[in-house]
């Protein structure tokens, strides 16, 4: 149907709201579903050779700038979709030396000096002093990242407004730091330091604050949250596969509904609230959730009945995703979401 296939810079644009794009990404501002928004603005992309003299000069400050002046020059007068795409922790690692070298102890190595976001496949065990320093270095450029949001959410903040403005802050992928033997993007394999990332709400309900939700959820539901929020919806209605993230907030979703699945080309997984399986075409991996937060301790060899449930559910997910409405899938067995014994 139209409401699933339309883009939403281009319903909501329908339905009188401007639609604005920030990016730091080339390839975000020549994707196609840029061109559907009124305006695309692209932060040029400048040399960057050397740790920046101080975060006003990083990369990812260039951004938070001309964030900060876009909002302030938006019509308070007008529902506005500002959406703002950074390349992030894909971006160059620019953080001033001092923010890597906070987080060491004085025998600790220090972060060397590069720039370039690092990307490596390990065939041998990481020497832990060479993540240790790639961990720092990490930790400094997410320090960078924070104060940026601050310049972004103070921009926000300082604009009057009878209507609070919703805020989202997520992000569509994460940074393997050696976790499963790879470091950066890689082989994007299927592992949780890829696919669990952070998603920070803040809405007008004053109740919401500090909340927190344990339901499982996907990026293809800002779809629904988004449309809801700016077409206001009363119906809470799910698009496609898509649902509104906002009631999540009031009330958790029953758990034997709860599964998630991504697919690639080689790859496969599958999460239920005490599950996490992964498939890489050659061979199974079961782990136990929430409790096996890194995926250390693989067990598919002793959890048969779990194993077969989970691919059972992965199989319908995969048949399923071809609907352009999800059809009705059974709950899940008990053994899928309550905690394993």
């Amino acid at each position: 149907s139209q409401s699933v296939t339309e883009a939403l810079p281009s319903l909501l644009r329908r339905a009188g709201v401007a639609c604005r794009l920030l990016t730091d990404s080339a390839e975000v501002a020549q994707s196609k579903v840029a061109a559907k928004f009124d305006t695309c603005v692209l932060v040029p992309d400048e040399p960057v050779l050397d740790a920046a003299m101080s975060l006003e000069q990083t990369a990812m400050a260039r951004l938070a700038s001309t964030a900060a002046e876009m909002i302030e020059q938006l019509d308070a007068s007008a529902a506005t979709l500002l959406w703002i795409h950074a390349r992030g922790m894909f971006g160059p690692w620019d953080a001033p030396t001092d923010l890597r070298h906070q987080f060491a102890d004085d025998d600790d190595p220090l972060p060397d000096d590069f720039v370039e976001p690092p990307e490596q496949h390990l065939t041998a065990p990481a020497d832990p002093d060479e993540l240790l320093k790639l961990t720092h270095a990490y930790a400094g450029q997410v320090t960078v990242i924070d104060e940026c949001l601050a310049v972004i959410m103070a921009a926000i903040d300082s604009r009057a407004s009878d209507t609070p403005p919703l805020v989202i802050v997520t992000s569509p992928r994460g940074y393997p730091l050696g976790e499963h033997g790879r470091i950066g993007l890689c082989d994007a394999a299927l592992y949780g330091e890829l696919l669990q990332v952070p998603l920070f709400i803040r809405d007008a309900d004053t109740a919401h604050v500090m909340s927190r939700s344990q339901s499982l959820v996907q990026t293809r539901d800002l779809f629904t949250t988004l449309r809801t929020w700016f077409m206001e919806s009363t119906t809470n209605e799910a698009i496609g596969w898509s649902r509104d993230l906002l009631p999540l907030l009031e009330q958790e979703e029953a758990p034997d509904q709860q599964r998630l699945a991504v697919f690639t080309d080689t790859e496969s997984a599958v999460r239920t609230p005490s599950w996490f399986l992964r498939h890489d075409g050659s061979r199974d991996e079961l782990f136990v959730k929430p409790d096996d937060r890194w995926e250390v301790n693989e067990i598919a060899d002793r959890c048969a009945t779990q194993l077969e449930q989970i691919k059972a559910v992965e199989t319908q997910l995969r048949d399923a995703i071809g609907h352009p409405q999800p059809p009705a899938l059974p709950p899940l067995p008990e053994e899928l979401y309550l905690p394993p014994n």
